[in-house]
């Protein structure tokens, strides 16, 4: 009874492990391919809001210049982009907050100016 035990939470160990990487290798690869879309070019709202989705789905960025790069190219496509509203940069900013991707600056809310 104790080999079959020892067995099952091997073998469950190995299967959550698995999980893990797979998750952690398909974010790595969605942070170059949004990285790689949006590189050198503004961001379009729908855009913003389809890598704020990925981006929350995402739960650990390792500390690798490559992956910091990667969002903050998706953040800086957000940030300077006019088509984009200033929530959904907002929320970029939080959610790579969280993730503790140092060196994003908090986006600043600009007026738009009125014509009289």
């Amino acid at each position: 009874m104790e080999i079959l035990l020892s067995t099952i939470v091997t073998f469950i160990t190995i299967f959550g492990i698995g999980i893990l990487l797979y998750k952690q290798i398909t974010a790595a690869i969605g942070l170059s391919m949004w990285a790689n879309k949006l590189k050198r070019r503004d961001a379009t709202q729908v855009e913003a809001e389809k890598a704020l989705t990925f981006l929350k789905s995402v739960w650990y960025v390792p500390n690798k210049p490559k992956y910091w790069g990667a969002c903050k190219t998706i953040y800086h496509s957000a940030v300077v982009s006019s088509q984009v509203d200033f929530e959904t940069k907002m929320a970029i900013f939080n959610r790579l907050d969280k993730l503790k991707c140092h060196g994003v600056v908090r986006p600043i809310e600009r007026k738009r100016k009125q014509h009289a």
